[in-house]
């Protein structure tokens, strides 16, 4: 079993998927940070662990390079955006 500390980005944290990771990862003891992308604040309890970065556009990721470093993985968990073809998701 593995003793590295976990650091990761959940992006979705605040729809039905993504609530249900954000649950998982702050179970597990072995997460030591969460950054939270999206475009709403997760209603969630403080946790010195995570860390939310709410955005307007997903895709935008300019001048984020301090909160991406040292990450280990992220974890999409969005949906489609209301209104958007399935194309334009895609």
């Amino acid at each position: 079993m593995s003793t590295r500390t976990r650091r990761l980005v959940s992006v979705g944290a605040t729809g039905l998927v993504g609530q249900g990771v954000l649950g998982a990862c702050l179970a597990a003891t072995d997460v030591e940070r969460i950054v939270l992308r999206g475009r709403q604040r997760a209603d969630i309890a403080d946790d010195a662990r995570v860390m939310q970065w709410q955005v307007a556009d997903l895709r935008d990721i300019n001048g984020s390079e301090p909160m991406l470093a040292d990450l280990d993985a992220w974890l999409y968990c969005a949906g489609v955006v209301p209104g958007l073809s399935e194309a334009v998701y895609r």
